[in-house]
Order: structure tokens, then sequence, then C-alpha cells
């Protein structure tokens, strides 16, 4: 089934299901998503699945369950489904459009701002606001995607491919939008989780593992039992993504850019350091398939972690990132230990222009530094996206040996 713009889509099964394609606004793995409107010039999303066999592919069924069984503010709903051949539509609520464009979208309008508010000579430092979204924003954000988690696993569900392109926002206040202004402090935003072809159920025993595969999670947001290929794997594998989210929101930049396995645990390591048995008890050679002993010892580097997140999300913020980023899954703060954390509770009583105050004592950043993290940003997305096959770690692995 082909979708043009400005044909009409209908099911012969629903004859409801009648909407015209006006536009597609994005392309993934295993389909496309159209804007589309309705008789009544209602607009809506609508998602066909890619036809990829003679019968529906094992992430579209994954999908489409998944969003018949959650219904909840922060998950995407299903308004209308439709089936024709091997072909599945799913109608949706129409997004303003994913986190990650809203990342960018962010960091163009400050260089924009800057250019236009700023001369800027060479090595001069000018106060402003720190790269990502703003503290209140970023805090908003990430409550609401644990809210939804809870929720998820409550039902022994998870998603598994968690990443700011899987995740959809609105603007629901128009006052200061992102969309037109450089000024966030005033907008208030909700968010949806997205995608689910990769959401799975978990046993719901305690301390229940299974082997779910290992073919899930993008590089950037894989937890290290993923890129170590663990036996066996649960939902906190979701937490981490939820943390390394949680940094890109607030400084701009993906947390840990890799460009393949390899240099992806790299990358991990030489912030966080290298894990220990008293780290992580299942970081050995009998647990993870890729564990290797001569991987370099690496230190935690708390300074560098301080220096790049303390001014955007604080002390607090930092803690919780900390053990959202926890090597041992099984120490890994759940979704409903992190919306009890302090940090939630920070500036709730102060008033508007408080808080516009202390945001404005954050980082001091230049120009420079500005279009450096939006070179580096789409420099490290075309290598990502361009890279057709992760590098195997464990060939990796064996040429260190032989070395």
């Amino acid at each position: 089934m082909s979708l043009t713009v400005n044909s009409w889509i209908c099911s012969k099964y629903k004859p409801h299901f009648r909407y015209k394609i006006e536009r597609i606004i994005g392309e993934g793995t295993y389909g496309q998503v159209y804007q589309v409107c309705d008789s009544a010039n209602k607009r809506y999303a609508l998602k066909k699945f890619k036809d990829l066999s003679n019968e529906p592919h094992e992430t579209t069924i994954s999908e489409c369950y998944s969003l018949q069984a959650l219904n909840h503010p922060n998950i995407i709903r299903p308004l209308d489904i439709a089936i024709e051949n091997v072909s599945c539509l799913l109608l949706l609520d129409l997004m303003d459009g994913d986190l990650g464009k809203l990342i960018k979208k962010k960091l163009l309008q400050q260089k924009a701002q800057f250019a236009k508010k700023c001369i800027v000579k060479s090595e001069q430092i000018v106060q402003s606001k720190p790269v990502g979204l703003c503290r209140r924003i970023v805090k908003s954000i990430i409550r609401q995607l644990l809210e939804a988690m809870v929720y998820m696993q409550e039902r022994h569900i998870f998603h598994r491919d968690i990443k700011p392109q899987n995740i959809l926002y609105k603007i629901i206040t128009k006052e200061t939008d992102i969309a037109t202004s450089y000024d966030d402090s005033d907008m208030d935003i909700t968010v949806q989780f997205a995608d689910l072809g990769l959401a799975k159920t978990f046993a719901p025993t305690v301390k229940a593992e299974a082997d779910y595969g290992h073919h899930v999670q993008t590089m950037w947001y894989r937890s290290p039992e993923i890129l170590l290929s663990a036996k066996t794997y649960q939902p906190a594998i979701d937490m981490w993504s939820i943390g390394c989210v949680m940094v890109e929101c607030a400084t701009g930049r993906p947390l840990f850019p890799g460009d393949c396995a390899f240099d992806q645990i790299r990358l991990i390591f030489q912030l966080l350091g290298t894990p220990s048995i008293k780290d992580w008890p299942g970081y050995n050679s009998t647990h993870l398939k890729h564990y290797n002993q001569l991987f370099p010892h690496w230190t935690c580097n708390h300074s560098l972690i301080h220096d790049m997140c303390h001014s955007l999300i604080g002390d607090d913020g930092i803690n919780l990132l900390m053990r959202m980023l926890t090597y041992d899954p099984w120490k890994r703060i759940t979704p409903v230990e992190a919306l009890k954390h302090p940090w939630f509770l920070e500036n709730q009583t102060l008033s508007k222009l408080t808080v516009q105050e202390e945001e404005k004592k954050q980082q001091s950043i230049n120009l420079n530094q500005v279009n450096s993290n939006i070179n580096n940003n789409d420099n490290c997305t075309k290598q990502h996206e361009t890279r057709k096959n992760d590098v195997s770690l464990n060939d990796i692995i064996v040429y260190m040996e032989d070395i």
C-alpha cells in the first residue's frame, strides 16, 4: 500500500477510517509517519509500518500490542488502527515533534541570539543561559517520563529503546513558545513515549531475569550490561537511557556519542570509571559475554561531571543522574524511587522570577562553544546514522588479547 500526498486513505473494514495525506513528517527503520486530516479538517499523525515481508514484522505486532495495552497521558495512544493485507496503520495524536529536534532547535536559536546581541571577541566569555533546555523544563520532562515508566513497569512492560527521537513533545503554553522564542523559562511542555516496537513484557518475580535478546537500545543510550552482552537483563536498562536523555536535555549534547560498541563502553568507563566487582558483582566473564580483564582501568571523573552538569541541574540533579547511571542494575535507582528524589522538590516554592534569576547565574559560554556544540552534535549524529553495523566488541577484545 503506497501513500502519496493529497491522496485519501481508508479501510474497507473501517469505513470511518478516512483521512487525507498532507505531508510526511518522519521516517524510521520500520515505517513512515504522515500528517493527515479528516473531513472536519482536524489533523492527526498516521504511522504506516513498512512492508518487510508477506506478514507483519515482529516489531509491528509488538508496538500495536503495547499501545493497545497502555493508557497513560505520557505514552502515545492509538486513536484508530487499520490493517490492509500486511500493512498496518496507526492513527495518533499530532504532536509538535520529537525531543531530539527540540534540543537542536534550541541550539540553533541560541546561536542566532548570540550572533544578534553579542559581539564576541577572541576567547571572550559572555554571560548566558545553559546550552540545553532550562532546568525547570528538563525536570518536567524527566518527571513525566518516569511517571510513564512506573505505569509501564506496573504492567510488566519495558520500552528498551528510550532516546530523544522516541520521545514526542507538545508545547502546552504558547506565551513564550520555544518554536519562536529563545526564552523557554515560561513555557510548559508535555511529552510522550513513542515507538514501542522493541517494548517487551518481563517476569514480575522479584529478581527474575530472562534472555530477551540484545538487539535493543540505540547505541548512545545503551546500558553497560547490553553493551557487554549480559546473559540476562532487566527493566533497569531503561533507567540508564533516561539518565542519558536527562544530560542531553540539559547540555544539548549526547552524553556518550560512541561510534561502535567498543567506543561506547570506552566513553562510559572514561567518565564513570572502570567498574569493579565491588561496584558491580556481575562484572565478570560468567555473566558478561564480552567482559575482558584487559579493559584499561579508569577512575570516575567527578570533576568533569561537575563541570558539565552542576550549573545546569545542580547537586541534587547530579546525585539523581549518578544513581541512574549506576553500573549494577540491581542498585540502579527505580522510577518509583527517582520520583521521590529531592531534585524534583527544588524550587517548588520559589516564584518564577526567582527561578529565572537563578538560571541567569548558570554556565558562562561563548559563541564559539555554541558553534562547537552544534557542529559536534551534527557530526556525531551523521556518523551514527551512516554506520550500518556495529563493530564487534568481541573481535576487538580478541585483537587486544593478541597484542
